[in-house]
């Protein structure tokens, strides 16, 4: 069964509402005793208490990602004038409130959200007329051939949801609410995570959820502007006080909302490991990452006073990892220990199998701030980087969360503004430890490496690592930089659209694929790599790129790689364009590959680098390989590198 990872191209969509009286204020409660955590007015659970309900709700990884079973109909769509929204199967509609309300659960919120007819039928619009349109929008455009009637259940319903979209079919929503509602985690969305805010309002009562999907891929929507419920909770926190691992990324922020304003000036977080002591503070004028705090002022995204933080330099959340959070500056305290888990370290290992709430099936990891090269997605933002309406106020906004997640619209590309001369000193610095390091830029997805920073880098024992914000890196070699007279420019696209035929003739009895590409066509004056993310389960099989060409109206082999343990592939690239790149057995015997030669003979302008890209695997690997060689820089046209 392929899954396909479209890094570019899922989309989602924040609600964000105007302000506006009467809606109800918070009102403070009195906190539970919570294990000793001070200012968070929600309910405590155990782990064991959260892995029964886990299991009781039976929502395993297939529900959570990707899958054609993923989404079912009672009622098919017609996505063709005479349209019909049709409805979402009873099966899943059960399946997304179950995720929303276990959610809400392990967050210490009231846990019993209802289905609402009339916002099922709402969102089931919505989703409909954005499917139509191919666009995702609070606020869509009528469709030439669509009745009014049917339009204006659509555009309703849009503009008092969450929104997201993804390339691929049959994307679950179970999948969305998790890892894109919930996760925020591009650029935009991480200042506000204004999805994550709506899914835990204590005053929901109601919801209701829509999907359709085919060959414009897949658009969902959930009803996030209800405030029948009756919760007052208040200091509600993501990731909860015990928290399962395989629900949270090393990417997603850290939330809480306070439920009353928050000033920003006064507040101070600290994070603590409690393994090793590391300390993470956060606050206006200085942080150890991101930082944030958000109180509705121009718009509403959920609960009122979210102070968000996510710490630089986290490998990864583990099974056993504990971390005191700190706030100061509030009205009064707050302290809380978050406690990652998985079933094995609740009872010693598994007794029965299987994994509730999944694997670590995260799609798009990357290696921030290593120096080790290890290929995967990006490492900053959400899944696309990309701007939208502002449902309800009329503005635009920018936002958008795709790769893996789901946030505020996307539309066009977001410009980072990268300060050049401070990357240019991260390259000085990067050159100045031991072996190759990189030099880590989020640059967003669009932009363009300066002449001297090109220059600066030249020669060095450095890797400029660019992240994107799309699941995708690039990287550029300082020993493959020769003289630059320009600067080297990227333009993510938003949407790829390769010809069905030629896409297909990869596609066919792939396991796994991520499509990108860049405006630009042109012949790089550097070699490329970029880094991608195949999903772990794919460790130790062969992955290859391709890209679309014009002239032939077909797929070209461009590289191959062994996907690493992490789900990391790396592959080179000498020019702009769109691309494909797949696991397939298929692949590798239609492309005539052998897939475990042992040697490459250089050819004139190689460089190690770029052959140990080109044959999936890492430079210090080839080096380990080839004693023999003394000098990484010097190898000649004719000499046989062993490559294993």
């Amino acid at each position: 069964m392929r899954k396909k990872i479209l890094a570019a191209l899922l989309l989602a969509a924040a609600l964000v509402v105007a302000q506006s009286a009467g809606l109800p204020a918070a009102t403070v409660i009195a906190a539970e005793d919570s294990q000793q955590a001070v200012g968070l007015g929600v309910a405590y659970h155990t782990q064991q208490e959260i892995l029964d309900r886990m299991k009781k709700d039976g929502l395993n990884t297939s529900d959570t990602f990707s899958q054609p079973d993923g989404m079912t109909y009672g009622e098919t769509p017609v996505t063709t004038a005479p349209y019909a929204a049709g409805s979402l199967s009873q099966d899943t509609l059960n399946k997304a409130l179950a995720m929303l309300n276990q959610i809400r659960y392990i967050a210490g919120l009231q846990d019993n959200v209802t289905l609402s007819d009339e916002y099922n039928g709402l969102t089931q619009a919505a989703a409909l007329v954005n499917y139509v349109n191919k666009d995702l929008s609070h606020e869509p455009a009528q469709p030439a051939d669509m009745a009014k009637e049917l339009y204006d259940l659509g555009y309703r319903g849009a503009s008092k949801s969450n929104i997201a979209s993804a390339s691929w079919q049959n994307r679950s929503l179970n999948g969305t609410i998790l890892h894109a509602w919930m996760a925020d985690w591009d650029d935009y969305n991480i200042a506000r995570v204004g999805h994550r805010r709506w899914v835990l309002n204590p005053q929901m009562g109601a919801t209701g959820f829509g999907a359709v999907s085919g060959e414009n891929g897949t658009y969902n929507a959930m009803y996030a502007i209800d405030y029948t419920g009756s919760g007052q909770e208040y200091g509600v926190a993501w990731p909860a006080q015990n928290m399962p691992v395989a629900y949270f990324d090393k990417r997603y922020p850290w939330s809480v909302s306070m439920g009353s304003d928050v000033d920003e000036s006064t507040v101070k977080v600290t994070l603590t490991r409690v393994a090793d002591s590391r300390t993470w503070t956060f606050g206006a004028d200085s942080a150890d990452g991101a930082f944030a705090v958000n109180n509705n002022i121009s718009d509403i995204c959920g609960q009122t006073g979210c102070i968000v933080f996510r710490p630089d330099g986290i490998e990864d959340y583990k099974a056993g990892d504990s971390f005191r959070v700190t706030i100061e500056g509030l009205a009064s305290p707050v302290s809380y220990t978050v406690n990652f888990f998985d079933e094995s370290s609740v009872n010693g290992g598994s007794q029965d199998g299987d994994n509730p709430g999944g694997s670590d099936q995260q799609p798009g990891g990357d290696n921030p701030g290593g120096s080790d090269q290890q290929p995967g997605g990006d490492n900053q933002g959400g899944s696309t980087n990309q701007p939208d309406s502002n449902p309800g106020g009329g503005t635009t906004q920018p936002g958008s969360q795709g790769g893996q997640s789901g946030s505020n619209v996307p539309a066009a590309n977001v410009v980072v503004n990268v300060d050049w001369n401070a990357v240019g000193g991260k390259v000085d610095e990067a050159a100045m430890g031991e072996g190759v390091q990189n030099a880590e830029v989020h640059a967003g997805d669009e932009f363009e490496v300066p002449a001297s920073v090109m220059n600066g880098l030249k020669g060095k024992d450095v890797t400029l690592m660019l992240h994107t914000g799309k699941g995708i890196s690039f990287s550029i070699a300082g020993q493959d930089v020769k003289k630059q007279d320009g600067g080297w420019k990227v333009t993510m696209l938003s949407s790829v659209d390769i010809p069905a035929a030629a896409e297909q003739t990869v596609l066919q009895g792939a396991e796994a694929s991520v499509e990108f590409g860049t405006q630009e066509n042109e012949t790089y004056a550097v070699p490329v790599g970029v880094h991608l993310n195949l999903g772990k389960e794919n460790a130790g099989k062969r992955a290859f790129l391709y890209v679309y060409d014009e002239a032939s109206d077909a797929m070209k082999l461009v590289s191959s790689f062994t996907v690493t343990a992490e789900g990391g592939a790396m592959f080179g690239m000498s020019r702009g364009g769109r691309y494909i790149a797949v696991v397939s057995e298929k692949a590798a015997e239609v492309a005539g590959m052998p897939t475990g030669r042992n040697s490459y003979t250089v050819k004139p302008g190689d460089t190690l680098s770029r052959i140990a890209a080109g044959n999936g695997i890492s430079l210090g690997e080839l080096m380990k390989a080839n004693p023999q060689i003394k000098n990484k820089n010097v190898i000649k046209p004719g000499q046989v590198i062993q490559l294993r």
